[in-house]
């Protein structure tokens, strides 16, 4: 026959539910030759005696505890204990398996048997590695878990410490070996952690229990779950469920969408976490009783549309606030981006327009200086300057204005030009020659002779 033992929810934290966990060894040290189970353990667990060699059993000067861990393990399993014969000595406990490489788990325990002001410190060490610093309680248990891989034997060594004046203790030990990983295809772990939460916290809830995704045409009337595997819960629908009292916290749901809670007497804060649920898109919570503020996770939750009403105590102000400066943001950003995407392609098109006229108006500005033989510009003309070869030519640009140019690059206005020799000459509009008046030096009679001669008069001696 096969006889199973619900355990406390609390019990043997660390411990996943994705494994089976395989009872290797649970040893009561110290103790009679009886084995300890119900009642002694109301758990019923089994409790073997155990003292290993070259240990001394001792036991405490009192017959039950202050204080105990969550593993609840039996008041006369703690009261009885193992120590080492000397303060300077370590208490060295193996453990071997069939399986070599493993997962390990090991659950300790600790009492202080005497009221004594003497120092009793050790280190835990499993498998070689420093775990923890003991120094057992008076009349109360302590325990502490390990979780360990192992290859080959499983060590467990209590080591004293230096200022340590009492040796090394221990009371009792449960040691657990992990299975593989379990094939599940039932609703995600999460789901029905949070499921449990609810159906807790509701009397209206009681009795519902099992699978609640699986099979699919079993599902339970108040939920949509999901057609991946495992299934996870997608949606709630307690509307008029009769629901009383504060809401409890199920943040572990990460894959609900829709949760439906109206119409009960739900009262107390509206909880936070409902605006941090990663999925949750519907959230209906009307005609309830719930009080204060509505937290800011769902105020500002751009994924989630949320119903409130029907709250008499509830303060809508911050939902009210948002929806209008919403209103208001859109009021006003929307004219404002619009005018600024007009303005930009105003700018636009008249940049275009203009390009063409800018680009004419500084053609026809343009001042074209030809040396040489080289021709010019349909917009100018030239006009050749003489007498003097100090002025190459004039060009008039089209836009009326005259420029002369000089060999040596002087340029002059339309009045006047005055060319390298210091020449004077005058310019109208037509690019005509108005006035020239040649500068006079002063010659020798020598320099006048030769002038005459060049031009083929002779004419009479030339006095100063």
């Amino acid at each position: 026959m096969l006889e199973a033992w619900a355990m406390p929810d609390e019990s043997y934290p660390r411990m996943s539910e994705d494994r089976a966990w395989i009872t290797g060894y649970r040893y009561n040290y110290g103790g009679s030759e009886l084995i300890l189970g119900y009642p002694d353990d109301r758990l019923n667990r089994i409790w073997k005696p155990m003292t290993p060699s070259g240990l001394d059993p001792v036991e405490a000067n009192f017959t039950s505890l202050y204080f105990t861990t969550v593993n609840e393990p039996p008041e006369t399993a703690i009261v009885r204990a193992v120590e080492s014969p000397y303060y300077t000595e370590s208490i060295l406990l193996p453990f071997t398996f069939n399986k070599m490489n493993r997962l390990d788990r090991i659950d300790i325990y600790f009492t202080e048997i005497q009221d004594i002001t003497a120092l009793r410190k050790f280190y835990l060490y499993v498998n070689g590695g420093l775990e923890a610093t003991i120094s057992p309680e008076y009349q109360n248990c302590t325990g502490y878990t390990i979780n360990t891989p192992s290859f080959g034997p499983l060590n467990v060594a209590l080591v004293p410490s230096y200022d340590s004046t009492l040796p090394p203790i221990v009371s009792a030990i449960e040691v657990y070996t992990a299975s593989d990983f379990l094939v599940t295809a039932g609703t995600s772990k999460d789901d029905l952690d949070g499921l449990a939460v609810l159906i807790n916290s509701f009397d209206q809830l009681k009795g519902w229990n099992g699978e609640p995704c699986l099979p699919s045409d079993t599902v339970w009337q108040w939920l949509g779950c999901s057609d991946i595997s495992p299934p996870r819960v997608i949606s709630i629908n307690l509307s008029g469920y009769g629901l009383k009292g504060p809401l409890p916290d199920f943040n572990q749901m990460k894959a609900l969408e829709t949760l439906n809670l109206a119409n009960n007497s739900l009262n107390g804060p509206i909880p936070d976490f409902l605006g941090m649920l990663p999925s949750l898109q519907l959230l209906d919570l009307r005609d309830n009783d719930f009080s204060g503020d509505i937290p800011q996770s769902i105020v500002d939750n751009n994924k989630l549309t949320y119903y409130i009403d029907g709250n008499q105590n509830l303060n809508l102000h911050k939902s009210k606030k948002k929806n209008l400066a919403l209103i208001i943001g859109l009021a006003v950003g929307i004219p404002i981006c619009m005018l600024i995407v007009i303005a930009v392609i105003m700018v636009i098109y008249f940049s275009k327009r203009k390009q063409p006229a800018i680009s004419s108006q500084s053609q026809g500005q343009e001042t074209e200086i030809e040396m040489g033989n080289k021709t010019q510009e349909e917009n100018s003309s030239v006009a050749m300057v003489t007498p003097s070869d100090k002025i190459q030519h004039i060009t008039f640009l089209s836009d009326g204005e005259n420029v002369a140019v000089a060999s040596n690059g002087i340029y002059a206005n339309e009045h006047s030009l005055e060319t390298a020799s210091g020449e004077d000459i005058s310019i109208n509009g037509n690019g005509r020659i108005t006035d020239y008046q040649p500068r006079l030096h002063d010659i020798d009679d020598e320099e006048l002779r030769d002038l005459l001669r060049q031009h083929g008069s002779t004419g009479a001696n030339v006095g100063t």
